[in-house]
Formats: structure tokens, C-alpha cells, sequence
């Protein structure tokens, strides 16, 4: 891990995101990484930390000579659904990404 950042203390509901690469390739994968309930639930394929404490998250940032390349905090929420007013959804009153999210009918 080429930076030493801490994710102890963090509150619920952060979201955080990292840069990792891995010797050999010249790839950048991008991480998703949620804190509730005190664990952190990381995206991914294969042996990502699900519901682990953030010890766990750092030995797994660690394992096979991964380098952070940066991370990331969301700081800003924007509601998708339901829009603001019930405004029909991509309306000019609506958040720039509640076009991405489409009503459907009751079945």
C-alpha cells in the first residue's frame, strides 16, 4: 500500500473510494467501500472485506502489493428518488441524476 490512510472512526454511512493498482498490470481499479454499522462492506470480485472492521480492510489493501493510487469521501448526497415535489422525473426542478431512475408501475 503505497499510503497509509485510516478508515478507523469514520462514521456510519461513509463512502469511500480508492484508486488501487497491482504490480504487472497498468490497469487502475476503482473500489467502492461503505461503512454501517461499525464494518466496511468493499466492492468487487473475489476476497473483498464484507462486514469487516477496518483492520481487516488494511490487510487486505496490503495483500498482493496493491498501491493506493487515492481515495476519495462522498460528501454530497443527491436524492434520485422520489423527486423533489413529485415533479415527473428529469424535470429542470430535479437533481441532475434523477433522469437515471424510472417509475414503474405496480404489478
Amino acid at each position: 500500500m503505497a499510503v497509509k490512510f485510516t478508515g478507523a472512526g469514520l462514521p456510519d454511512g461513509t463512502v469511500l473510494l480508492m484508486g488501487i493498482s497491482y504490480p504487472n498490470s497498468s490497469l487502475e481499479y476503482t473500489y467502492a467501500m461503505l461503512r454501517a454499522k461499525g464494518l466496511w462492506y468493499v466492492t468487487g470480485s473475489g476476497q473483498v472485506p464484507i462486514a469487516a472492521g477496518w483492520p481487516a480492510v488494511e490487510r487486505w489493501l496490503a495483500k498482493d502489493d496493491r498501491t493506493v493510487l487515492w481515495v476519495r469521501a462522498a460528501t454530497e448526497w443527491a436524492t434520485l428518488w422520489p423527486a423533489p415535489q413529485e415533479e415527473p422525473v428529469g424535470s429542470a426542478e430535479t437533481s441532475d441524476l434523477s433522469d437515471r431512475v424510472s417509475r414503474v408501475p405496480p404489478a
